[in-house]
């Protein structure tokens, strides 16, 4: 859908009819949508990121489990790269997986900064909530 030239991406607020649409499907389990974004019913960018967003936001247990959270905001605020290593050391495995593909999502979407306007700090404002 070409997140990385979307001014503002995860800052602007998609259509709700739009994103309700697509969202009741995948919570069908039609994931059409995904699959052929842009092709189907899913083409605004926004939408999937507030989906994304949402997805994040609503887990049973956040990506970094509650019994990891103390450590990750310490290894975070103390820019403790060692610290990070072992919290992420200790994910589950789907947990931790997903937590790769979402880091590198942002690491590739961050070098879109100047058509996006959305640095690395300002992606961290973003998602770390929902983390």
């Amino acid at each position: 859908l070409g997140a990385a030239t979307v001014r503002g991406i995860f800052r602007l607020a998609a259509d709700s009819d739009e994103k309700n649409i697509v969202r009741a499907e995948i919570e069908n389990g039609d994931y059409t949508a995904l699959l052929e974004a842009g092709a189907g019913v899913l083409q605004d960018v926004n939408v999937a990121g507030d989906l994304l967003k949402t997805w994040l936001r609503e887990l049973h247990e956040p990506l970094i489990p509650y019994s990891l959270y103390t450590q990750a905001v310490a290894a975070g605020r103390g820019r403790d790269m060692a610290a990070a290593k072992a919290v992420y050391a200790q994910l589950p495995l789907d947990n931790e997986r997903t937590l790769r593909m979402l880091l590198r999502f942002i690491v590739d979407l961050a070098q879109h900064e100047e058509t996006t306007l959305m640095p690395v700090s300002n992606l961290g404002l973003v998602f770390s909530p929902n983390l």
